[in-house]
């Protein structure tokens, strides 16, 4: 079957699990269309890595803003984040052309920051009366009102054909949609095929990696907990090496965790923190060479999952709970306020503990019949000549 089709994700994001969904639902779905022709377009207008510098810090600066106030002023600050005449002109040029079908690639998609893109794309394409497919999302913090309903609203577009949730499904249905009648379907995270789709196999190693991640406010934490974790993992004389998902920022933590331990070491060591991967693919094969890893962020669980390397989670969002509630493991995940004698003891034990195998099996494959469901009912669906003037009127996003 010929088609052109729109992907569209956090394909530049500097936090790499993102692109790696991005990548491996590329892949996939090239896998079993390959006459289809895929556009990639990033959920926030960027046209590569280089435009995360332009942005980090305004939007670092929006996000500690907000913290601090009322739910009702989310929807006003998320507009004047998005009120950009290059990025309204991003969106509505890639989506000029005359697809077959717009896919939503997954990760954490429905979330405050992303709400009046997301709007923006699927008005575009209604216009166009392109076919629309929400896959694998996750669900995250979306506190105000107007952008509740604004999402709502979105999904509810005659052109969105359908939505899966990779988690809190429940309180999607609930708060967003307000227990109005829309198919929703549970699913799991597509980047559990990216060992595959990459072609990356875990290779033999003694190193456990230390996957790090900056929380605002939290760096003296942070770096406390870490030089306790890599004591005790001296301790019982195990190897061990810092890395990150990406983040420039989760890599400059890193580097100082690694001078800190240095300078209390005289005999330091200069590969403590592994250089930050710089694409997709170049974060799978980091995790490869570690025998286990211990990490903040989902996605390098993930790919862990996928390359069938044993991992532990210190969490910090209900979204890595979930994961490992859903591979079967619950008890894998700790807090950076456990005592770390009892972290390190569950790492040891990972050694004689493997993934449920089947399980595992059983959860690609349901993401991949999803995915590839959806692709053709959205494929077959005819919108293009079903949208009223009401429909094609552009809305203040």
């Amino acid at each position: 079957m010929n088609c052109e089709g729109l992907l569209i994700g956090e394909v530049y994001s500097e936090n790499l699990g993102d692109g790696i969904i991005c990548e491996t639902v590329a892949s996939l779905i090239r896998k079993e269309y390959p006459n289809c022709t895929l556009v990639m377009g990033d959920i926030s207008g960027k046209k590569g890595y280089e435009d995360n510098q332009n942005t980090k810090k305004s939007h670092a600066k929006l996000f500690n803003f907000n913290r601090h106030f009322h739910s009702a002023i989310e929807y006003p600050l998320y507009l004047l984040l998005n009120s950009s005449k290059g990025k309204k002109t991003f969106i509505q040029d890639i989506c000029d052309d005359d697809y077959d079908i717009a896919v939503f690639a997954g990760g954490q998609l429905l979330f405050n920051h992303f709400i009046i893109p997301i709007s923006r794309y699927v008005r575009a394409l209604s216009e166009k009366g392109v076919p629309v497919v929400f896959h694998s999302c996750g669900l995250g913090k979306i506190k105000g009102r107007q952008l509740k309903e604004l999402l709502k609203k979105t999904l509810l577009k005659e052109n969105v054909i359908s939505v899966s949730l990779r988690d809190n499904l429940e309180t999607f249905q609930k708060e967003i949609m307000s227990n109005d009648e829309i198919e929703v379907q549970q699913t799991y995270d597509t980047a559990l095929w990216c060992s595959e789709e990459y072609g990356v196999r875990k290779e033999p190693s003694e190193r456990i990696g230390l996957g790090v991640m900056h929380l605002a406010g939290r760096k003296k934490q942070m770096i406390k907990f870490w030089l306790n974790v890599v004591a005790e993992l001296d301790k019982q004389d195990l190897k061990w090496q810092l890395f990150c998902n990406g983040d420039p920022a989760d890599e400059e933590l890193a580097k100082e965790i690694a001078s800190s331990y240095n300078r209390s070491h005289p005999q330091g060591k200069s590969d403590l923190a592994a250089p930050r991967p710089m694409t997709g693919e170049d974060l799978v094969r980091q995790i490869a060479g570690y025998h286990s890893i211990l990490s903040f962020r989902l996605h390098s669980h993930i790919v862990a999952c996928s390359l069938g390397i044993p991992s532990l989670a210190v969490g910090w969002d209900k979204k890595v709970k979930y994961f490992f509630q859903a591979i079967g493991q619950p008890e894998r995940v700790f807090t950076h306020e456990d005592p770390v004698s009892e972290i390190v003891k569950k790492l040891e034990q990972l050694n004689g503990e493997k993934y449920d195998l089947k399980k595992i099996q059983l959860q690609k494959q349901a993401v991949l019949d999803q995915l590839y469901d959806s692709i053709e009912n959205a494929l077959t669906h005819q919108v293009r000549d079903s949208f009223s003037e009401k429909e094609q009127k552009k809305s203040i996003c």
